[in-house]
């Protein structure tokens, strides 16, 4: 009798060593600890570095860095936490947007939270991937992936060129330090971009009433050249040789200068007997500012600073909008102002 209970042990006993000598296989990291019933920290058996350390003891704090740091094998998340499991995944969502814009360059930010009722606490967000689509019907594209901050501006010209009177749409999720994913939400945030409309108006003593350049819609920190239907013809009615001033002004919030910027535009003029447009504008010598220029033999082209009686010379103008605008669907009232003074022979 006792023969058969020695053996029915010993096959016991070899039957549970089968099931649990053998780890789980695969390409899983794995949360690594050593356990002593001591309830020390020994060498060379707890698993330590110059940033971490893992306590010997089952369920006793692991103590790392703030830094999330993965080996071949393993994840070390950042913190002073109990071992404990996160199975959930982080909540998050792309912050309310304005319904349109003006300007084209978005500030998009977003936010999350790593936390359930059920579980209580995560580990906390690790980093967020952010989509966006251009319109309604639009594909979503990855924007940014593995992102750790929670702001960023879409635009003008990346990650797309931005149009006028388009909608742009953004979506975001998040990853924990425990590597849990959350579903791509089926909501999103919008932003309408509203684009430039922009003309000019010449203005001087008895200026016809049809002298504008009307360039319609154009896109920010866009380059527009006059046509040659387009440009502007300057006749000496006068008695006496002439030269020609030139002087950009606005009525709104946007300003000439040499260099576009934030509500801020370039104007360019040349005056020459050419029947076609210029294939270039100097960007010092052409430039129209705010304050009075006078044409010479270097500014504003060969033909503005010596203008003789009953002598016809065309115009041309060329213009840069903004880089940015403060404000939409605002009229904004460009002038260059054209005057004249005698020169002496």
């Amino acid at each position: 009798m006792s023969r058969i209970i020695i053996i029915a042990l010993l096959l016991l006993s070899l039957f549970t060593c089968f099931v649990f000598a053998t780890p789980p296989s695969g390409t899983s990291h794995k949360l690594i600890w050593s356990s002593f019933t001591n309830g020390g920290t020994e060498a060379p058996e707890g698993r330590s570095g110059a940033i971490y350390r893992l306590n010997d003891n089952l369920g006793d704090g692991t103590a790392s860095h703030i830094t999330r740091i993965e080996g071949t094998f393993y994840h070390i998340y950042g913190g002073f936490r109990k071992v404990q499991l996160d199975l959930r995944p982080p909540y998050s969502s792309v912050n309310d947007m304005d319904d349109t814009t003006g300007i084209a360059a978005f500030a998009v930010s977003w936010s999350g939270i790593d936390t359930t009722r059920e579980d209580g606490e995560g580990w906390g967000i690790w980093v967020y991937d952010v989509q966006y689509r251009v319109g309604l019907t639009g594909e979503w594209v990855n924007w940014l992936t593995g992102y750790e901050d929670t702001f960023a501006i879409f635009g003008p010209t990346s990650p797309v060129i931005i149009q006028d009177n388009q909608t742009y749409f953004f979506r975001c999720r998040a990853h924990d330090l425990a590597t849990n994913v959350e579903d791509w939400p089926s909501g999103y945030e919008s932003m309408t971009y509203v684009n430039l409309n922009v003309s000019f108006t010449i203005t001087s003593p008895g200026a016809p009433p049809d002298s504008v350049w009307d360039l319609d819609t154009i896109d920010v920190y866009t380059t527009q050249t006059m046509t040659s239907d387009e440009k502007f013809i300057v006749t000496n009615t006068g008695a006496y040789t002439i030269g020609i001033g030139l002087r950009a002004d606005s009525t709104g919030a946007w300003m000439p200068n040499y260099f576009a910027a934030k509500d801020t535009f370039v104007v360019r003029g040349i005056f020459n007997d050419s029947p076609t447009p210029p294939a270039v504008f100097h960007p010092s010598n052409d430039y129209i500012a705010k304050y009075d220029r006078y044409a010479t033999t270097s500014v504003f082209g060969t033909g503005g600073h010596n203008i003789t009686p009953a002598t016809t010379e065309n115009f041309w103008l060329q213009f840069i909008s903004p880089t940015y605008a403060s404000t939409y669907e605002v009229e904004e009232h460009l002038k260059i102002i054209v005057f004249a003074r005698g020169i002496l022979p």
